[in-house]
């Protein structure tokens, strides 16, 4: 299993044959194999890519099973690009001749050697899935994904060929990606061959137990899921067999979410007849604002897939209730849901699905907020309906600014709304203590050359923002490298200083037209210090030691300018 992916089989290649720790994921770069096989395994094509004596290679591959396999890690850049050719998508241009390895996630999918077959069902699915999942990661805006063939139009135009379905990709990632998930979850089918077909509850509750943070790699996989949940089945309702149609009441629902680690809420329930008047669109919308997402008990016929235009089940659905989760508000503000009996001949749909929050209003027998790990446990009487923010008590927001009230320092703009996002979903508010307001500087990164825009120190980290980009973290190891280096010679510059100055102590007080020049000298110094403080004090807070040897070198200048203006 991938750690970067857990969908993902890790089959990697060796580091020697990429470039470490060089990949600033702007982009993703999508390959057809353009191979005789085309219905080798990921494996397979990964054995080549471990021996081909080019050293190429890409990020990620996915057969025409379906099987992706993870060959390069994402910190590193793969060797999948090679030169831009004339006719090349001028969005190119912006990396400057750069090598587009250190900027693109690359994924291969396998096909014949013109290119010239459609993706299967399994392996678009695939494929979609780990395009969303890392659109979503790293920031990557649609207009970032890109064909191998807008590079190199002339020896790869048909890369990755023909029928790859564009327009199906961009309208997926339009739908999933238009609004980030409270928590990124594997799609896992819960009917098994001479298995019981009751465990929809069980099947959401581990689901949730191995989800990842919004836009992060679930921690498990779909195996896990799967048999964490069928065993919880067998302790609770009895044997995992197909004539048993024990499902989940409201006291089971509640152990098996302990037993999986979380916490939780209940926002309503008829069985438990619990704030009924809480059992609607509108409460499970606002727990979803809060980042929390909602285990919903509910009569299937009143479940509704907006996307297929149709109820997502296959059966007679009258008089059946099925439990699914809410994670997220669709831009139309229906609900975005993962179920794990929506499926057809390939299996589980792959969620989140867009379900019609009307109907499903209608049909709702129970919701309950889960308190993923991440997140803060709100109090018994905490109404997200009328409470619109659950900061910490350090921080206070105005609607405009967001501002750390021990020093008055502030987020605005998106650094606000990146910093509400972390600390109203329970992160540690320490790291987000600001050490400045933000910055507007004609450079926000000193070793990568970002270009103009904005940056903001924080405990944890240094914010940035440019225009191209958008918000992200600094690439926090080569930025300090950076600033160690310039600290450096800025020391190497103080000392001379330092030296030169003991000299002019030392010296006996020198002729008249002498002084004036010493004075001039000594001026120019004392000048170039200032300039070298300012430089210290806007690479980085750990350099105050050297701000303040700078300054005691500065009062000293300046006593011996006044002495030598004494005589």
């Amino acid at each position: 299993m991938s750690q970067d992916y857990p969908q993902a089989i890790e089959y990697l290649v060796d580091r020697s044959r990429v470039f470490i720790n060089q990949n600033s994921h702007s982009v993703i770069v999508i390959h057809g194999t353009g191979g005789a096989n085309p219905d080798q395994t990921a494996q397979e094509l990964g054995d080549y890519f471990r021996v081909t004596p080019l050293e190429t290679s890409v990020h990620y591959g996915i057969d025409r099973a379906g099987v992706t396999c993870q060959y390069v890690l994402e910190s590193d850049g793969a060797g999948g690009n090679c030169c831009l050719e004339a006719g090349h998508d001028v969005f190119w241009d912006q990396f400057h001749g750069d090598n587009l390895n250190l900027h693109a996630i690359e994924i291969e999918c396998e096909n014949n050697a013109t290119n010239s077959l459609p993706l299967t069902p399994v392996q678009q699915a695939a494929l979609f899935l780990l395009v969303a999942h890392l659109s979503k990661k790293y920031n990557i805006a649609p207009d970032h994904i890109k064909s191998h063939a807008s590079i190199a139009p002339l020896t790869r135009a048909h890369c990755p060929g023909p029928q790859f379905p564009w327009d199906a990709l961009r309208a997926y990632l339009k739908g999933i990606t238009s609004m980030a998930e409270v928590c990124s979850i594997i799609d896992t089918d819960q009917f098994r061959a001479g298995a019981s077909v009751d465990k929809c509850g069980f099947y959401s509750v581990s689901s949730l137990k191995d989800a990842g943070k919004p836009g992060q790699a679930p921690t498990g996989n779909a195996n896990d899921i799967i048999s964490w949940a069928d065993r919880e089945y067998a302790v609770y309702d009895g044997p995992d067999v197909y004539s048993n149609n024990n499902g989940m009441v409201m006291a089971t629902l509640e152990s098996v979410i302990k037993n999986a680690g979380l916490h939780y809420q209940v926002i309503g329930s008829t069985e438990l007849g619990y704030q009924t008047n809480h059992l609607t669109a509108d409460y499970i919308r606002a727990w979803l604002r809060h980042g929390y997402p909602v285990i919903i008990a509910v009569a299937e016929d009143d479940v509704f897939d907006l996307d297929l235009g149709a109820k997502p089940y296959a059966w007679d659905t009258t008089g059946f209730y099925h439990i699914i989760v809410a994670t997220g508000i669709a831009s139309d503000n229906n609900l975005l849901c993962h179920d794990t009996a929506s499926v057809d001949n390939n299996g589980v749909r792959r969620g989140p699905r867009r379900y019609d929050a009307t109907r499903l209003q209608n049909g709702l027998t129970s919701t309950t907020a889960i308190v993923m790990s991440w997140l803060q446990q709100p109090s018994d009487t905490f109404d997200p309906t009328k409470e619109t923010s659950m900061l910490p008590a350090t921080f206070h927001d105005d609607g405009t600014k967001l501002t750390y009230t021990p020093n008055g320092h502030y987020f605005k703009a998106g650094f606000r709304d990146e910093a509400l996002k972390a600390l109203e979903a329970g992160e540690d508010p320490t790291g987000w203590k600001p050490i400045e307001n933000e910055q507007q500087v004609q450079q926000v990164e000193m070793h990568a050359s970002s270009g103009p825009g904005a940056r903001q120190l924080v405990n944890k980290g240094l914010l940035i923002w440019t225009q191209a980009k958008g918000v992200k973290w600094s690439a926090a190891g080569p930025e300090i490298g950076w600033c160690y280096n310039e600290v450096s010679t800025l020391e190497a510059q103080l000392k001379t200083a330092n030296a030169e100055i003991a000299t002019l102590k030392a010296q006996t007080p020198p002729a008249s037209g002498a002084i004036g020049e010493a004075i001039t000298a000594l001026n120019a110094q004392i000048s170039g210090l200032h300039l070298m403080k300012q430089d210290i004090d806007q690479i980085v807070q750990s350099a105050t030691p050297l701000v303040q040897g700078l300054d005691v070198a500065l009062v000293t200048s300046q006593n011996v300018v006044t002495k030598l203006q004494g005589h």
